[in-house]
């Protein structure tokens, strides 16, 4: 299948995320806020920050606030503004965020207030710039890793059901990515692994790591011998899961 396929048949998808105990989302209907409408046309690549989803307090210019669960997709700069393009899963569409008025970054599974750095690096600024981020990596491994992670959680999730036994799958595919990418340090598998369980890819999300898993061997390679391992992990191959590998392997393979 031709990557334009992929996206006119994937354009829409979203998996929506769970919520923690006590959590009340409060968005007002008349709450000021950019909406970015679903473009028809295919998305970049994928990034560093895209999949991860959590839960933020956002204000609005006049100081009202909110609570929302959102799925990032990247970061944006407007006239020296950086805004966070989201997926906001209570108004079900794309939003831009003013990164300087989300005042509370929530885990979307505890409900625990998160350090921005472990979302953003410590400062929206750095993920533009060269400097070492997360586990040790550079931005661009870094940002690979995440594309990998997206692909597989993406193909785990698309039967709304998330397995242990997919998760030690996708356990594997760190493991030897980081191993044929020729990582010095140990892997700090706990983390990465806490941090593809709260990644919920949407279709534009998907698409922009397929863009960027097709440019770099390591990693389609890597993706392409473990995406079959997710699919049959729980021992029950759907439909869903079965069509979305396929189209993956068809993919990566003819690059």
């Amino acid at each position: 299948m031709a990557l334009i396929d992929i996206w006119n048949t994937v354009r829409g998808h979203s998996v929506a995320p769970g919520e923690p105990p006590e959590f009340k989302a409060n968005v007002p209907e008349d709450f000021e806020e950019e909406e970015t409408p679903d473009s028809r046309e295919p998305p970049a690549p994928a990034t560093s920050i895209s999949g991860f989803t959590c839960i933020i307090d956002y204000a609005d210019s006049k100081g009202r606030d909110s609570t929302r669960r959102i799925t990032c997709v990247r970061l944006e700069n407007n006239a020296g503004t950086e805004y966070l393009r989201a997926f906001c899963h209570e108004r079900r569409s794309h939003r831009l965020f003013r990164c300087d008025r989300i005042e509370t970054y929530y885990d979307i599974e505890t409900g625990e207030v998160l350090n921005i750095g472990s979302i953003l690096g410590g400062n929206p600024v750095m993920l533009r710039q060269a400097a070492p981020l997360h586990w040790g990596l550079s931005p661009r491994d870094y940002a690979d890793i995440i594309a990998g992670l997206n692909i597989l959680v993406f193909v785990a999730r698309c039967d709304k059901h998330w397995h242990p036994m997919e998760q030690a799958a996708i356990d594997s595919f760190v493991e030897t990515f980081w191993l044929h990418s020729g990582f010095r340090q140990d892997i700090p598998i706990d983390d990465i692994i806490a941090h593809a369980a709260k990644l919920r890819p949407d279709s534009e999300i998907f698409y922009g790591a397929l863009l960027r898993a097709a440019e770099r061997r390591t990693l389609r390679n890597t993706i392409r011998k473990h995406i079959a391992a997710v699919i049959e992990a729980d021992g029950v191959v759907t439909d869903e899961e079965f069509y979305w590998g396929n189209q993956v392997e068809s993919y990566l393979s003819g690059n």
